[in-house]
C-alpha cells in the first residue's frame, strides 16, 4: 500500500448529484427515483479479479465495488428470542433475531441484467434506523464460538464470521481508536471516529514514507457534506451526500454472482457509502470488502483461533486470497470489526492493525474550520453550501 492507496479513499466516497464519483470499472449504475442512492453495479473480468489487491482496498475494493443504500437479509427466519435486558427481571421486551444464512458456493447468471435480477429478488429494503432488527443473536454465537466441544471450522461457524463480517454496520452505533498500518515504503497512523445514527464520521491520517517523506489528510462528514482536507498544502475538496434514511442489502449468499462472458463478476457491498469519509479506518469497522473477496471461497481459509484481543473477543483467522498471497485476520466476533488484517506481498508483511477501539460510547462531532484554508473545486459544488 502506497500514498496513492490513502488518496483513493476519496474516490470510493459516494457524494449526491453532480458530485457523485463513480468507482473505477463501473458498467451500471442503478439509483433510487426518490433522491436517496440505491444502489451502483460493478462489473470486471475474471482475469482482473485475481490481480486485485486488498492492500489497496483504502476505499473497499476499488473495481468491483457496489455502493448501495439499503439493507436487508432477505428470506431469514426468526431464530432465538432474549430479553434486551437479561439483567432486568422486569423487563419484558424481546429481541428477535434473524437466522443465520449457512454459506453457499457463489451464484451464476448468465448476464449482468440477471445478476441484477437475482440480487434484488433475494434483498428488501429497511429503514436505517431499525438496522438493529436484523440482526442475527451474537451473544449465541460467541458462546458456542468459545465452547470446547464445538467446532470453529464448522459451516456454522464460518457462515457466522462471514454474516458479521459483511454486516458490522448492523452490530454497532459509534466507534472510536486508532489504526496503525504498514505498508511497503512507509507506515501510518489514523484516528477515526463514526456515529452511524447521526451519521457524521472523522478521520485523520498522518503517513511517513521511508524517503523522509511526510503526508497528512483528514476527512470529515456532518450535515450531509464531505470534507477532504489536507493540511500540508491547506486545500481542502468539498462533496455533498445525502442522509440515509432505509438501505437495501441483499442475503448474505446473494452478494457474489458469478456472470457469463463478457461481465464475469458482480459484487453487491450496500454498506460502502454509509461509513461516509473514514478515511483508512474504513476498511477495518466495515470490513465487506476483505469478507466478499478474501472469504467467499470457505476452502481457503480457516478459523485457527477464537482468543481475545483489545479486551473483545476475536477470531483468528489465516488463508490464501483471491491475489494467492497469504492472509490473517482478526476480527471482533461480536460487531464484526476487522481488528487486523496482514497480506504477505512478494514476501513483505502489509498490515492494518486498530490499536485502540471504542464501541457504542457517546461521540462528540469534529467540524472543520477552513479558516486559512483554500477550496479546490473538482466538481460543480454551486449547490453544495
Amino acid at each position: 500500500m502506497n500514498i496513492k492507496d490513502y488518496n483513493n479513499v476519496i474516490n470510493r466516497i459516494n457524494p449526491s448529484g453532480k458530485c457523485r464519483e463513480k468507482s473505477l470499472n463501473v458498467k451500471a449504475v442503478s439509483s433510487s427515483t426518490q433522491g436517496i442512492q440505491e444502489y451502483e453495479y460493478s462489473v470486471q473480468g475474471v482475469e482482473r479479479v485475481k490481480k486485485i489487491n486488498i492492500s489497496h482496498f483504502s476505499a473497499l475494493a476499488a473495481t468491483l465495488v457496489i455502493i448501495g443504500c439499503g439493507v436487508g437479509f432477505g428470506v431469514y427466519g426468526i431464530k432465538n428470542m432474549h430479553s434486551t435486558n437479561p439483567l432486568n427481571e422486569e423487563a419484558e421486551s424481546v429481541q428477535e433475531f434473524k437466522a443465520l444464512q449457512l454459506h453457499e458456493p457463489a451464484q451464476y447468471a448468465d448476464s449482468l441484467k440477471e445478476a441484477e435480477n437475482l440480487i434484488d429478488e433475494h434483498s428488501i429494503m429497511m429503514q436505517w434506523d431499525e438496522r438493529h432488527n436484523y440482526r442475527v443473536d451474537t451473544a449465541y454465537y460467541t458462546e458456542l464460538l468459545q465452547s470446547e466441544s464445538y467446532d470453529i471450522n464448522s459451516l456454522e461457524a464460518k457462515s457466522y464470521i462471514y454474516h458479521i463480517m459483511c454486516n458490522s454496520y448492523l452490530y454497532f452505533d459509534t466507534a472510536k481508536g486508532a489504526v496503525s498500518n504498514r505498508f511497503e515504503g512507509g507506515s501510518a497512523t489514523t484516528e477515526f471516529q463514526v456515529d452511524f445514527v447521526s451519521q457524521e464520521c472523522y478521520s485523520k491520517t498522518s503517513s511517513k514514507f521511508d524517503n523522509g517523506g511526510l503526508n497528512s489528510d483528514e476527512y470529515y462528514f456532518y450535515d450531509d457534506k464531505m470534507f477532504d482536507v489536507f493540511p500540508d498544502s491547506m486545500i481542502y475538496r468539498l462533496y455533498g451526500s445525502e442522509t440515509y434514511t432505509e438501505m437495501k442489502l441483499p442475503e448474505d449468499n446473494y452478494r457474489y454472482v458469478v456472470i457469463a462472458p463478457p461481465d464475469y463478476s458482480l459484487n453487491y457491498q450496500p454498506a460502502n457509502s454509509i461509513m461516509f469519509a473514514g478515511g483508512i479506518a474504513r476498511q477495518l469497522i466495515i470490513p465487506e470488502g476483505f469478507a466478499d473477496y478474501w472469504l467467499n471461497d470457505f476452502d481457503k481459509w480457516q478459523i485457527d483461533d477464537i482468543s481475545e484481543r483489545l479486551g473483545r473477543k476475536v477470531a483468528e483467522l489465516s488463508g490464501v486470497n483471491n491475489n494467492g498471497n497469504d492472509f490473517k485476520i482478526v476480527v471482533d466476533i461480536n460487531t464484526g470489526i476487522m481488528v487486523e488484517h496482514t497480506e504477505i506481498i512478494n514476501g513483505t508483511a502489509n498490515t492494518n492493525e486498530i490499536t485502540s477501539l471504542e464501541v457504542d460510547i457517546p461521540i462528540e462531532r469534529i467540524e472543520f474550520d477552513p479558516s486559512g484554508y483554500t477550496k479546490e473545486n473538482l466538481y460543480d459544488s454551486s449547490e453544495i453550501r
